[in-house]
């Protein structure tokens, strides 16, 4: 198992939304064997406006996570999520979530690679809401469950 924790303090320069003061904590670790692969990292990040205009203050959550598992030397099993929670005081900044997570299975054989498959379940969460024509709206951007079967032959 390998860790890794980072630490990072600046200044973003932001010409369209405001300057702000960043303060960043994220640590991922990556654990192996012969079957299985995982990674994960979580990021927490303080952000604080410098324009005494607009507020640029905001406060976020990053968390992924990746693996797979091989059955064989022909099949995997995969899966992955991505998290991002965003608390603000909503200028410029819109508080929200998004979540993509997916769930696959992978077939690719040796002997005879004439025939690769994938077979993959995707489910999509953006609930940052939405500005259209300057007026900020709330509610999912976008909901989808996708099933797709990607093949080769």
């Amino acid at each position: 198992m390998t860790a890794c924790p980072r630490r990072e303090i600046g200044r973003v320069d932001d010409e369209v939304s405001g300057d702000f003061d960043r303060t960043a904590l994220s640590f991922g670790v990556r654990y192996e064997t012969e079957k299985f692969i995982a990674d994960g990292r979580v990021e927490l990040r303080h952000e604080r406006g410098l324009s005494t205009d607009a507020s640029r203050d905001a406060d976020v959550v990053l968390i992924s996570f990746n693996s797979h598992y091989k059955i064989d030397e022909e099949q995997r099993f995969v899966f992955a999520v991505a998290v991002a929670d965003t608390e603000s005081d909503q200028s410029p900044v819109l508080d929200g979530a998004v979540i993509d997570t997916s769930l696959g299975y992978a077939y690719r054989p040796i002997a005879n690679d004439r025939l690769n498959l994938l077979f993959r379940y995707r489910y999509l969460r953006d609930n940052f809401g939405q500005v259209v024509d300057g007026v900020a709206g709330t509610g999912p951007r976008q909901e989808s469950h996708v099933l797709s079967v990607d093949g080769s032959y």
